[in-house]
């Protein structure tokens, strides 16, 4: 506590400070106030608009000889220039950094092997990505990658490797806030819907996605739940509630909803 002059007067220790409702809202009966509103994560279909292209100097990293690897090459064209392998060893993701950083490129686009799980290539992503950052990044970086076995169905279930992708491209962005990051899973039987989806949404979803078949993208949302039914109450009202613990603060708002709600 200070006077006007911003003289220290009194020092107070160890004091917790809590919001309390006034004495007329306490009193209000349980029967009035609004029930807490529950959410899920849900998928929605979401347009991507006819856009020029955002990046110019994407890389491709893995799925040589696959497909996909051909067919999205062909869809972005010129936009592609150069294609890597994933790294094995730590000096392969050195090397594969100082070729990213020495071309200026704007976008990995980080593609699945033809053989081998999610997570034997979450580790070699995440020291490519380690190695970037090391080597001293001068333009913004976006990274897409394109796995499989976390959302879609019908495909064979690998939600450890999926987590190892994710985890770091979520937490990536708030240490090294110039790189931006996607995971996308496609349905199964990829053709030239999808992929031509795939190629047109590349830096304009954030987090998690999903192309289906068609060539509808699927994002995820919070969908409200419907209200759940209101349950008996525990308490009678005739007993003694003891709430041991909870000092700061949670102590006494589960007294106070025992008290409204009982």
């Amino acid at each position: 506590v200070a006077d006007a002059s911003g003289r220290v007067l009194v020092k107070l220790r160890g004091m917790v400070f809590m919001v309390l409702r006034g004495n007329v809202e306490s009193m209000e009966s349980a029967q009035h106030k609004a029930r807490p509103q529950l959410y899920a994560i849900d998928w929605k279909n979401a347009a991507i608009e006819a856009q020029p292209a955002k990046y110019t100097k994407i890389m491709l990293v893995g799925g040589l000889g696959s497909e996909l690897a051909a067919a999205l090459k062909q869809a972005l064209g010129p936009q592609v220039v150069a294609q890597g392998i994933w790294p094995v060893q730590a000096e392969d993701a050195r090397a594969l950094a100082n070729e990213v950083l020495a071309a200026d490129i704007d976008h990995l686009v980080c593609l699945p092997h033809a053989q081998g799980s999610e997570q034997e290539q979450a580790w070699p992503l995440c020291d490519l990505l380690q190695e970037v950052c090391r080597g001293g990044m001068r333009n913004p970086l976006r990274v897409t990658v394109v796995g499989g076995g976390a959302f879609v169905p019908g495909q064979p279930q690998d939600a450890l490797g999926a987590t190892l992708h994710q985890g770091p491209l979520l937490c990536l962005p708030w240490e090294e806030p110039r790189i931006s990051c996607a995971y996308v899973e496609l349905e199964p039987a990829a053709n030239a819907a999808s992929v031509a989806a795939l190629a047109a949404s590349l830096g304009h979803v954030d987090g998690p996605y999903v192309v289906a078949a068609d060539g509808t993208l699927r994002v995820r949302h919070l969908a409200k739940l419907p209200p759940v039914p209101a349950a008996a109450p525990l308490f009678d009202g005739k007993g003694c509630v003891v709430i041991t613990g909870g000092l700061g603060g949670m102590g006494q708002t589960l007294a106070r909803q025992i008290h409204e709600h009982c």
